[in-house]
Formats: structure tokens, C-alpha cells, sequence
């Protein structure tokens, strides 16, 4: 059946199977409908003064104009977006790295050890976010009862604006670096153990392994896993949104949280729309490359 979807190619393979993509193209219609109507749609939003209750008349590139020469809560907020992003992503990786490691060497309970790690990441966002707005809680919360009772003295965690963003990046380590820890663990796993053998027979060292076999080896995995948790970064909403809305005075004020605000709070959705626009254009220049890096090394 198949035979009769071939077609000559110019390279040096001659035929060409076309099935597998005529496969495609039901996904490909779907994904069509369902990422590019709303992209679509938010464009249109972001060259208009859009409103919800009447007319929306063409403003052009108005709303990305303003939003970079007078919008003064937009820079703070990149800035707010770049340290969360840089901060936690590094710490996350290099924590995960280390706890993937150790429990690569561990033989005893992998099961159990491997359900452990997992469970801040099968609770849902929300639930998370409600949790440690209650255990950082200034007055009640368990984590400054806790300081009381040890001779210090309560912190507004997250009614500080000098303290909530580093709080926060503290509560989203710890809820995603489990997915981190498993997709490093499975990647070391996959390493060939001779090559271990061999190298024990040669004298390496623990840090010359590490340094020679492991990471060299993990690379392709550690870009994958870098790349997701930044573009998941960069558009993170639910745990901020929970736990400080953005506040204390604009803060922890991320992209996806103004966004949402410009469009649901303030009702403007043409700045809520660019703000959209310009999260996901900073996403792709960063994910692209990365993943064409890795493709490339893929061949």
C-alpha cells in the first residue's frame, strides 16, 4: 500500500517514502488549529486597542512602542524575569546534577528513592502554591514559628520585596527539579558501564570519570532538560500568581504574570497581547538555538 506514495528525490537515496508524513498530517492540522488560531489572535490583539466590551480600532505597533519607551513596570518586570530564569535554572541544574548523581551510585530502594523525589512534582501547582503561602505565612506560618522558637525573629518572606522573589525561587526548585533529577538519572543510566570499567583499569579517578565519561556523555540530556526548564521558566505563572500576584510592589512581577494582569485587571488587552507577544519571542531566541545545537550534535 505504501509503495504508492513514493516519489523520485534528487539525492543519492533515489525514492522518497511519503506515507509516514502523509501520517502527519491530521496532527499537523490539529496543532495548526490549535496553536496558530490563538497566536493569531493575540497578534491581532497587540496591533489594536483591544477591548472586551466594544470596539478595537488598529493602533498599529502603539502598544510594543509604549511598552519600551514608557512602561517603566515592563523593564523591572524583565529584569525581575532574567534573574528568576538565571537564579534558578543554574541552582536547579546543578542541585539535580548532584542529587542524579548520587542516587546513580545508590543500588538499594531505587524504587522508593525514585517516588520520593518525584512527589513535590505529581502535586499540582496550585495545592504547591497554597502550601508554602501558608507554611511562609509572616504571622501563622510554621517556617517563622519555627525561627521564633529557635531565638530569632519572624521575616516577611513574601511581603518583602527584598526577600519574596528569592523565596519563590526557593518554593519552584524545589517543586520542579524532581523532573530535572529523573530526566539526568535516566541519562546516566544510558551510559555504557564498561567504559567505567575500562577506566578503573587505567587508574582515572572519580572527577576524571565525571569530567571525561560522565559529562561528555550526558551532554545531549543536559541540553534538553536546560532548555525545557528555561522556556518553562521564562512563561511561569501558576506558583507566582498563588503565592504573591506579583507583589510586593510589582517584585516578583514575571512577563506571563504582567500579561495576565495588563489583560484581566487593567482590562487592556492590546498591552497584554504585546507583553504576550514579546514572552514568546524571547522564548524562541532562546530555545531555537538550543535545540539546533542539539540536533546538530544528534546528526
Amino acid at each position: 500500500m505504501s509503495s504508492k506514495f513514493h516519489s523520485r528525490g534528487v539525492g543519492r537515496k533515489g525514492r522518497i517514502d511519503l506515507f509516514p508524513y502523509l501520517l502527519n498530517i491530521p496532527a499537523i492540522i490539529v496543532l495548526g488549529i490549535v496553536i496558530g488560531v490563538p497566536l493569531v489572535q493575540v497578534l491581532i490583539m497587540s496591533l489594536s486597542e483591544y477591548s472586551f466590551f466594544g470596539n478595537s480600532p488598529f493602533v498599529g505597533l502603539d502598544n510594543f512602542i509604549r511598552l519600551f519607551t514608557r512602561d517603566r513596570v515592563f523593564w523591572s518586570t524583565v529584569r525581575n524575569t532574567v534573574i528568576w530564569t538565571f537564579v534558578s535554572i543554574s541552582l536547579e541544574f546543578t542541585f539535580a546534577l548532584a542529587i542524579s548523581l548520587l542516587m546513580n551510585r545508590i543500588i538499594h530502594m531505587k524504587g522508593f528513592l525514585r517516588g520520593l523525589v518525584l512527589l513535590p512534582w505529581v502535586v499540582p501547582p496550585v495545592t504547591v502554591g497554597l502550601i508554602w503561602k501558608t507554611i511562609l505565612d509572616t504571622d501563622s506560618g510554621l517556617l517563622n514559628n519555627i525561627l521564633v522558637s529557635l531565638g530569632g525573629s519572624k521575616q516577611p518572606l513574601l511581603s518583602s520585596p527584598d526577600q519574596a522573589l528569592w523565596v519563590l525561587i526557593a518554593v519552584v526548585i524545589w517543586r520542579y527539579s524532581p523532573f530535572m533529577i529523573i530526566s539526568l538519572l535516566a541519562g546516566l543510566q544510558s551510559i555504557d558501564k564498561g567504559l567505567y570499567e575500562v577506566s578503573a583499569i587505567e587508574g582515572a579517578s572519580p572527577f576524571q570519570n565525571l569530567r571525561y565519561i560522565t559529562l561528555p556523555l550526558l551532554r545531549p540530556v543536559m541540553l534538553v532538560v536546560l532548555a525545557q526548564g528555561t522556556i518553562w521558566r521564562i512563561g511561569h505563572f501558576d506558583l507566582v500568581s498563588m503565592m504573591t500576584g506579583g507583589g510586593p510592589a510589582g517584585s516578583t512581577e514575571l512577563l506571563a504574570t504582567l500579561a495576565y494582569s495588563k489583560t484581566i485587571t487593567e482590562l487592556n488587552g492590546g498591552s497584554g497581547a504585546a507583553v504576550a507577544l514579546v514572552t514568546l519571542i524571547i522564548t524562541l531566541l532562546i530555545g531555537l538555538p538550543i535545540f539546533n545545537r542539539l540536533l546538530k550534535e544528534r546528526g
